[in-house]
């Protein structure tokens, strides 16, 4: 009786144990950021910024200024209007990081403009306005995309980030759009 009684405990015990394991987290996930979720025209915050989205368009040609930039062959260009600020200290608050994925595919904003929001440095109480564009292959404008925003390169790694669901299906679908400058203030 005795023998099986402690059988049982050592049983109990083992079991409780792989429960335990199952329930850490794995060697990286640790590391994982919290995302802090939004919709589009809603204003979502971390601990010092605060974004955005005013709208996502898909156009074929975009403008800066006199200068023109057409597509790669089979891709669309993704415009997608935010303003940002900065909550508490003006010194961390940039946006460092910007990602659009879609389908399990991550973008940067292109190079290829000059006017872009990505790493733009960001003001209290003097909201920035501008644009950030991605150049995404055709099939994937129908997509859902997540728009991934941080004040790190690594957003990852970091302990928040803010998190956009953007419906790629529903984006204004337009031949040519203007990029405007980043303006700041009211």
């Amino acid at each position: 009786m005795k023998t099986a009684l402690t059988w049982t405990i050592a049983a109990a015990l083992m079991v409780g144990a792989w429960l335990v394991s199952l329930a850490v987290p794995n060697e990286v996930a640790w590391r994982d950021g919290y995302a802090v979720t939004g919709a589009l025209g809603e204003e979502i915050s971390d601990r010092n910024m605060s974004v955005t989205v005013h709208g996502v368009s898909i156009a074929s040609i975009v403008t800066e200024g006199s200068d023109s930039r057409a597509r790669s062959d089979d891709a669309q260009w993704v415009v997608i209007k935010l303003s940002a600020q900065a909550l508490t200290d003006e010194t961390e608050a940039s946006l460092t990081h910007a990602t659009l994925t879609v389908n399990g595919d991550e973008y940067r904003p292109s190079d290829r403009l000059r006017n872009g929001m990505e790493r733009s440095t960001l003001s209290i109480a003097a909201p920035a306005e501008g644009f950030l564009v991605f150049e995404i292959p055709e099939p994937y404008a129908g997509a859902t995309a997540e728009l991934r925003l941080g004040a790190r390169w690594d957003v990852d790694n970091a302990d928040t980030y803010l998190s956009f669901t953007v419906d790629l299906a529903e984006a204004q679908r337009v031949a040519m759009m203007a990029i405007e400058p980043k303006s700041v203030g009211y």
